[in-house]
């Protein structure tokens, strides 16, 4: 998904990811702004990313499917990224678990999602080392008691640090403006996504 996801940045593209959820199987759609990306050029993206895909060309989502999903939930959060253990990196489940929890009910996992420009990317990354510098030039003072016992101030550095970092990745792969829910058909299934 990063090599799909980075090459939709590099297209400036918005992006709709799908996938429904049926009693016997769930699908997967992808979706993209046709003045910015034609479907042979999403589908030659898709099979360039997963080689062993089977594509419906001429399949159109129905809305009619969405009509009986009448709760939604809102998903919020800061999407994980896969730990690095030396060299490896960690096989743990993410979106699998929804997938088998949900399975046999009718839902659909909905992801839209808006690149950021360049400009904001920078203006993001600047304003986060601007904090940097401030709490590391007013609380983490050199030769200072304060240097020494301020263990929530450098705490805090240390997350600020971690953020720029992500912000830089997202600066080669891709930062988006996201929107992510989860509809369900009854409250039942909406608590176990919760869940």
């Amino acid at each position: 998904m990063e090599d799909l996801i980075a090459g939709l940045y590099g297209q400036s593209c918005p992006w709709v990811f799908l996938l429904c959820g049926e009693p016997h199987e769930v699908q997967c759609w992808f979706g993209a702004r046709k003045d910015v990306l034609k479907r042979a050029e999403l589908a030659a993206l898709v099979q360039g990313v997963f080689p062993d895909c089977r594509l419906e060309h001429d399949s159109l989502f129905s809305v009619e499917c969405t009509s009986q999903l009448e709760n939604v939930l809102a998903v919020t959060g800061t999407p994980s990224v896969k730990c690095r253990q030396g060299q490896k990196l960690s096989t743990a489940d993410q979106i699998e678990k929804l997938v088998r929890g949900m399975f046999g009910r009718r839902w659909i996992f909905a992801v839209s999602a808006q690149p950021l420009t360049a400009p904001a990317v920078v203006k993001y990354l600047n304003s986060v080392a601007d904090e940097i510098r401030d709490a590391s030039t007013t609380y983490l003072l050199k030769h200072s008691a304060v240097d020494e016992q301020n263990r929530l101030a450098r705490r805090y550095v240390e997350l600020l640090e971690f953020k720029l970092k992500r912000y830089e990745e997202g600066r080669s792969t891709g930062m988006w403006n996201a929107q992510v829910s989860l509809f369900t058909a009854d409250l039942n299934a909406q608590g176990l996504g919760r869940g």
